[in-house]
């Protein structure tokens, strides 16, 4: 159909599309002015060829939206004979606008993303930029602030400066109170007093200005000097009491002592408290025969020295202060058994064990590995105090020992005990027990506190009368052991403990020797050892050795008589030429030959040896003749 308005085909029967002319309306105006309204309110597109999608594709068109729009049936054809163009242009379709609402959304989303990551990004790197930035123009001490963002991301990136220097400032000032609240926590020592009428035994008394409510073992370390030399304490006891602190401990150089009256100090140290103070005192007058000290060391280093590490300890019964070779700290071994005999006496002294009454076995006080009395017994058994004493002293009863440290207050009272008593070196470090060797583990002790506890027992001063005569009684049915010299003179009595000698790390031996008039306490205790026969050997050698010296004061006493009855003979010799050469003998003189035994085949005469020459085979000799205890005559 053709458009009666602008005369171009059109396929629409009541609208044309070029125009906008409605067929059914006779007003030329208004079809005229809807036309030039809808060709003002669009952009046209050229159209060369009849694919618009492929140019809707390629081109797009930002048009405004027609204020009435109505859609379009169908687009005009190339071909058409009736397409004619206006001022020389090519036909032009109507594209209404459309609004891109995808698009928008997305990108929307992507400038979110990217403000959220900048604010991270500051958030992450401001404070650092911030301080490099400060850094750089702090030259006057003027801070400088980069603003990121606006006012208000500035003012926070400067408070988080300010709260790091903040930090810093309050470090360095906890420090510094720290180190106000340590020097006014330290101690400062007012007064000190030193009490040496129980030397070797030394007890110092510190008195300080200041509460001792923080102070316990490991707050101090004590150190003692003498002679250019100091020495660390590590075997003490400590007490508080109030303001006073009370150390007591064996003199640590006692087997050096050289001289008397020597001058000693006490040094202690505590670097948390600032503390670092120092005692002086003069050490007591001892009686120490500097003979007797050498043979002494001399005696252990001779016989002992290659065969294992030695600590001993020997000494006259009374003596001032005993002679101390290498006084370490040892595992005690069957040792400790002499402690848990003096603690049960002193409970029964004091009224708290009856030595008749009964103790219930406990198989938690069974020692590990023990095979013996008490170990074995049957549950719920009982034993006298006695019996278990009695075991302890005779077949060393491991199990025995823990039920009777039990009876007294246990592992830590004990210990308590030990410490109060100047033992100081010796100490329980878990129920005792054996261990697969046999050896019994679950304690320390050293020479010199067995040597304090033997001198003690030595002068019947452990316990009391009636205690320590018990405890020596007691003690005679100890078995032997070949530690101890055999056939050693002058010793009448002895009370002894020792370890098996079959023990193949140590061999120990502790006893009193008792003679005529005094008494010497021996402790000798060869650790890790290499030979325990030669050991045993060493040490009864070295025991006989140091008895026959202190009680005699020569080693040379046998060698003397030897030498006299060698001067005899050599004498009886000479004579016995200047005789022959005087007076010939012949009818005196026998001719027989020696009996087996030894003695002339030749009677005597009246009964009794005579002293004239015998015929020996090979010479004339004059016999020595002897009688000995049993009244028989032998010759010699």
């Amino acid at each position: 159909m053709k458009c009666p308005n602008c005369g171009r085909n059109v396929r629409s029967k009541t609208q044309c599309a070029y125009c906008g002319y409605d067929f059914k309306s006779g007003d030329t105006t208004a079809k005229e002015t809807k036309h030039s309204e809808r060709v003002e309110d669009t952009q046209v597109i050229p159209t060369v060829e009849p694919d618009y999608g492929e140019r809707r594709e390629r081109i797009e068109p930002i048009v405004t939206e027609p204020t009435d729009f109505k859609e379009v049936d169908d687009f005009p054809s190339a071909s058409s004979d009736t397409y004619e163009t206006r001022s020389n242009r090519e036909p032009q379709a109507v594209i209404p606008k459309t609004k891109r609402k995808g698009g928008s959304v997305v990108w929307g989303i992507v400038k979110l993303l990217l403000a959220v990551a900048v604010v991270f990004l500051l958030f992450l790197f401001g404070p650092r930029l911030i301080g490099q930035v400060m850094d750089y123009f702090n030259s006057d001490d003027n801070i400088f602030v980069q603003t990121f963002g606006n006012k208000d991301e500035s003012d926070e990136i400067l408070s988080e400066v300010e709260s790091e220097e903040s930090v810093a400032e309050n470090e360095e000032t906890t420090e510094s109170s720290e180190e106000s609240t340590e020097s006014d926590s330290a101690l400062t020592l007012i007064n000190q007093s030193v009490e040496l009428a129980e030397y070797p035994t030394i007890n110092v008394t510190m008195s300080f200005e200041e509460a001792l409510a923080a102070v316990d073992q490991s707050t101090f370390k004590f150190y003692v000097g003498s002679n250019g030399e100091e020495t660390e304490l590590s075997e003490y006891s400590l007490f508080k009491e109030g303001s006073d602190l009370v150390l007591s401990f064996n003199d640590p150089t006692l087997e050096v002592v050289a001289v008397s009256e020597q001058e000693q100090t006490l040094r202690l140290v505590s670097e948390n408290l600032n503390v670092d103070e120092a005692v002086t005192y003069t050490l007591p007058n001892v009686n120490i025969d500097k003979e007797q000290a050498q043979q002494f060391t001399d005696s252990i280093n001779n016989h002992l020295g290659d065969l294992g590490d030695v600590s001993a300890v020997f000494f006259e019964a009374g003596a001032d202060v005993p002679l101390t070779y290498s006084n370490e700290s040892v595992d005690a071994d069957s040792l400790f058994a002499w402690f848990v005999i003096e603690r049960t006496f002193e409970a029964v002294a004091e009224g708290q064990i009856d030595l008749e009454a009964t103790v219930m076995i406990n198989d938690s006080l069974k020692a590990e590995n023990d095979n013996g009395t008490i170990a074995t017994t049957e549950a719920d058994a009982s034993y006298t105090y006695t019996e278990l004493l009695n075991y302890v002293i005779q077949e060393r009863d491991v199990s025995a020992m823990n039920h009777l440290i039990q009876e007294t207050g246990g592992l830590n009272e004990f210990n308590l005990w030990l410490n109060e008593s100047g033992y100081f070196a010796t100490r329980l470090t878990a129920p005792l027990s054996l261990n697969e060797a046999g050896l019994i583990t679950g304690a320390m002790t050293s020479a010199q506190d067995l040597g304090n506890l033997l001198g003690a027992l030595a002068s019947n001063s452990l316990i009391d009368e009636t205690g320590d005569a018990t405890i020596k009684e007691m003690l005679l049915q100890s078995p032997f052991s070949e530690k101890y010299p055999e056939g050693m003179e002058g010793v009448m009595t002895r009370f002894e403990l020792m370890s098996s000698d079959d023990n193949a790390s140590r061999q120990y031996y502790a006893g009193i020797l008792e003679m005529e008039e005094t008494a010497y306490v021996v402790v000798m205790l060869a650790n890790n050892i290499t030979d325990a026969e030669a050991t045993v050997s060493a040490i009864s050698t070295t025991i006989n050795e140091l008895v026959t010296y202190f009680s005699t004061g020569s080693l040379e006493v046998e060698e003397t008589e030897a030498e006299s009855e060698e001067e005899v003979i050599e004498e009886a010799e000479s004579s016995q030429v200047e005789i022959i050469e005087e007076t010939p003998v012949q009818e005196t003189t026998p001719t027989e030959e020696l009996s087996p035994s030894g003695e002339p085949t030749t009677e005597l005469y009246d009964g009794k040896p005579t002293e004239n020459y015998y015929w020996f085979g090979d010479e004339y000799r004059q016999g020595i003749w002897f009688q000995d205890e049993s009244g028989s005559w032998k010759y010699r």
